[in-house]
């Protein structure tokens, strides 16, 4: 199942349902993300904010199933689905990668679930219950 939404600009994107995802889209994105943190030093808070904004273009192109940009490159190149250049995502204009980046939190959360801490039973988000529900 894919879900259609307008962009800023007016053009249009299609992504992929994140219920859709499968054992080895989680297995791709945690490779990719692995790949890009893999020399971030911690302390290094630019370097961990670019890891993080890499692994998000992957997963954004791992969703698009479409998309019609009513834009041109800044050079000319043809808008090919990201999967396939993914440099692509660096043409988009702030407004719609912000969209973007907001349509894929679903999807990023499916895949990187919280893991269960005891200690938060009482926060609402939380997955864990109390142990004596």
């Amino acid at each position: 199942m894919t879900t259609r939404y307008k962009l800023p600009s007016g053009g249009t994107v299609t992504l992929r349902d994140p219920e859709s995802l499968k054992a080895r889209d989680t297995k791709a994105f945690m490779a990719k993300m692995g790949a890009a943190v893999k020399n971030v030093d911690e302390e290094d808070g630019e370097a961990v904010a670019a890891a993080g904004v890499e692994s998000t273009d992957h997963l954004i192109a791992m969703l698009v199933t479409d998309w019609q940009i009513p834009y041109e490159t800044e050079d000319g190149r043809p808008w090919l689905m990201p999967k396939l250049d993914l440099s692509l995502i660096d043409e988009l204009t702030g407004p719609d990668y912000g969209l973007l980046m907001e349509l894929v939190k679903p999807a990023q959360e499916a895949l990187m679930p919280r893991n269960t801490d005891p200690s938060d039973y009482e926060d609402p988000d939380s997955p864990t219950e109390p142990a004596s529900a």
